[in-house]
């Protein structure tokens, strides 16, 4: 048998043959140096960014907010004695502006209304709706016919209707006649008449 010296072995002869890999000059990758300037303007533009964005978030949330109370709910401030006992002046309440885009108002329900008398807002409380008829005698207040039940009122509360107004009115298609629960204190429905279902902006939350 014939033994095979290991420098004769044919691996051995291949890597022999095989050149080292030696990288050129310009094949060498090399560090990335900025200049000054450079990163001067680099910081510059990073900044520009950071105050692009934060204005951005400013406008989006001051959008925000208006959208939400304009349409949705927003509080209000009780400005008057109108709403005694029940409300208060100077009390902040929750203001649901959505609530009737998929309801009808309710009786009884205290609510936010174009105020006929002024060009501004109103709190009052909704006693009849639309077809209902009303009738105030000896200081009462009648439904169809029947003496309502105010128990947020004090007993002795007499309710009086000033003399050139009439005692008695039947509401028409979408109206809603309204009072303050201060029945001495408050312009309502005695003085302007009944209101239409679009002049009432929404109830309030207690």
């Amino acid at each position: 048998m014939k033994l095979i010296e290991p420098d004769q072995l044919p691996y051995q002869t291949e890597l022999r043959q095989r050149q080292p890999f030696v990288l050129g000059v310009d094949e060498v990758e090399r560090p990335v140096v900025l200049k000054p300037t450079q990163i001067k303007q680099t910081e510059k533009k990073s900044f520009e960014q950071q105050i692009m964005a934060l204005a951005l978030l400013f406008v989006l949330s001051m959008a925000s907010y208006y959208l939400i109370s304009r349409f949705c709910i927003s509080t209000v401030q009780v400005s008057g004695r109108s709403m005694t006992p029940t409300l208060h002046d100077g009390e902040r309440y929750v203001l649901n502006r959505l609530s009737f885009l998929y309801r009808d108002p309710q009786i009884g329900e205290i609510v936010v209304l174009r105020d006929p008398g002024h060009s501004d807002f109103a709190v009052k409380r909704i006693i009849a709706g639309p077809a209902d008829s009303i009738s105030f005698k000896n200081g009462k207040v009648f439904v169809n016919g029947n003496e309502i039940r105010e128990s947020y009122l004090s007993s002795s509360t007499r309710t009086l209707v000033p003399a050139t107004r009439p005692k008695d009115v039947v509401l028409g298609k979408d109206q809603y006649f309204v009072l303050g629960d201060n029945r001495f204190g408050s312009e309502d429905s005695r003085y302007y008449g009944a209101i239409k279902r679009a002049q009432i902006v929404g109830p309030i939350w207690k």
